[in-house]
């Protein structure tokens, strides 16, 4: 066993004899996995439920699709910011006070009397993400010893495969079964249930090595990283400005009935999670292939979805392959972050989250507008070509032989 220090704010040290490999460290590590899947699910619950909730709150499709921006939107100002600003807490002390914000954005949702009440929960929920997904992810390496580190990562980030795969989908199925509001209602407990998990197992992490404002840029300095982040922008963009507006395209073209939707999404979420598994198993012999081929794949099943009218049983094929070839993208991308930025990991995971958040919350902003203005095939086209954009930068851009 090595016997590094870890250095932090405060000037002690943390040494590796002193990080405990038993089952309250990993215990402490699935809470944060599970603390990402719980963000990531209310994130993009509406998604399914678009419809039903734009029904209820009396406002249009495109309008509704406002409540996928705006936590996209805070996350990504509020992850470099709190990356910041609690840069000398106590890293189990924000973790639970971010918590707490998902708890309050859940809770407003649920009862919200207009729209306006579910945007201000959708910001409350966007402050909490931004600084989970920034903090959270960066946790795995000081909750276990080193040999076990690697795992610990995996198992984190497996939060957000699982909440976009598998936690929205199952939302999704329960909303149109009992109510949207139900849907909120049970995040918001799952959430309660977490802060207390959370504050019970979770060690006190004091914060390592200080970030400044002048080391968020660092990574944009990096051609290696650079390239990457272009492709994760467009790769997000894209995905986000077609999957936002999945479900009336489902129910206006395909002629699927919504409660069918929540049962195809639920689908998707399966063959999300076996193509994740099968990334996982690919990325060992590097990303640059696999990651082609799941971000193809896509390009394919986005560019045909229009073209189901009237035909179902294809709308699902296709939503089910769009699945699957998305399930190992996040990480595949991932691998390429830390390939190219393996060595400003806090504040380069900071930047690199708020980017992503801002093209989720800037491609379901572009899809909610041209669907209002030119209709559903139109913005499920451009989400699309945005991939392909991708397709065109990943080939170009991805390192060789990695």
């Amino acid at each position: 066993m090595s016997s590094y220090d870890a250095e932090i704010a405060d000037g002690a040290t943390v040494r590796e004899e002193e990080i405990s490999n038993g089952p309250l460290a990993w215990t402490s590590v699935f809470a944060v996995a599970l603390g990402i899947f719980a963000f990531v699910t209310a994130e993009f619950l509406p998604v399914g439920l678009l419809t039903e909730m734009a029904s209820d709150l009396g406002v249009s499709e495109g309008k509704a699709g406002l409540m996928v921006t705006m936590p996209g939107v805070t996350a990504a100002f509020m992850a470099p910011v709190l990356t910041v600003i609690t840069g000398r807490l106590d890293r189990r002390t924000v973790l639970c006070i971010l918590i707490v914000l998902l708890l309050l954005s859940n809770l407003l949702t649920a009862v919200a009397s207009d729209f306006v009440i579910v945007l201000i929960g959708r910001f409350f929920l966007g402050m909490g993400l931004g600084g989970f997904w920034a903090i959270g992810a960066a946790l795995g390496p000081r909750l276990v010893q080193r040999a076990s580190a690697g795992k610990a990562t995996s198992i984190i980030f497996a939060g957000i495969y699982v909440g976009s795969v598998a936690g929205v989908p199952l939302g999704t199925f329960l909303g149109n079964a009992f109510g949207w509001r139900l849907s909120f209602g049970v995040s918001a407990a799952v959430s309660a249930i977490l802060l207390l998990l959370l504050f019970a197992v979770m060690p006190k992490l004091p914060p390592l090595s200080r970030i400044l404002w002048s080391d968020l840029p660092a990574l944009l300095n990096n051609p290696a990283a650079r390239s990457v982040l272009s492709v994760a922008i467009l790769v997000f963009f894209g995905y986000f400005a077609a999957y936002t507006y999945v479900t009336p395209l489902l129910v206006q073209i395909s002629g699927l009935e919504p409660n069918v939707v929540a049962i195809v999404l639920v689908g998707s979420g399966i063959a999300g999670f076996f193509g994740n598994l099968l990334g996982g198993w690919a990325v060992s012999r590097g990303y640059r292939r696999p990651l082609l081929v799941a971000i193809a794949l896509m390009f394919v099943a986005i560019g045909l979805l229009p073209m189901t009218y009237g035909q179902p049983f294809a709308a699902v094929a296709l939503v089910c392959l769009w699945g699957a070839a998305y399930g190992p993208i996040p990480m595949l991308l991932q691998s390429w972050v830390l390939d190219a930025a393996s060595k400003s990991m806090e504040s380069g995971s900071a930047l690199y989250i708020g980017l992503v958040q801002a093209a989720v919350a800037a491609g379901s902003l572009a899809g909610g507008l041209l669907m209002d203005a030119t209709g559903i095939s139109a913005t499920i086209y451009s989400g699309a070509i945005t991939i392909g954009c991708a397709l065109i930068a990943t080939y170009a851009l991805a390192p060789r032989g990695r």
